[in-house]
């Protein structure tokens, strides 16, 4: 029997595992820099959302605008009120933001006296 040579275990870094060391993600802290993180103050990173679009329901719609449903159906049909948007089988709903659009371009009603715009000007 021959005797084995025994390799010597000299702890010498290789050129991968320095590379390795220099980009680790998570790098091995000291205390201090932990206490450091610990007591940093909570940063908002998120801004504030703005609410989601209000849906008006069928009953609500219909106490608003004094029409009946069927004639409300004509008007959406003629392109003269905003179209509902079907939020089930069985529901449908109009988006505030068209409701109010379509109530601040309502005509204004005229009266017997009034001036007419082409005569101001």
């Amino acid at each position: 029997m021959s005797p084995t040579k025994k390799k010597s275990t000299t702890a010498q870094a290789t050129p991968a595992a320095q590379a390795g060391t220099a980009f680790d993600p998570f790098p091995t802290l000291s205390d201090a820099e932990l206490t450091d993180l610990v007591h940093q103050p909570r940063r908002i990173v998120e801004t504030e959302r703005p609410p989601p679009p209000r849906i008006i329901g069928r009953e609500e719609m219909l106490r608003l605008v004094p029409l009946s449903f069927p004639k409300l159906i004509d008007e959406m049909v003629a392109r003269r009120f905003p179209r509902a948007r079907k939020i089930s089988p069985q529901k449908i709903g109009w988006l505030e933001e068209e409701y109010m659009a379509w109530r601040a371009n309502l005509p204004l009603q005229t009266y017997k006296g009034d001036k007419k715009l082409d005569d101001e000007t």
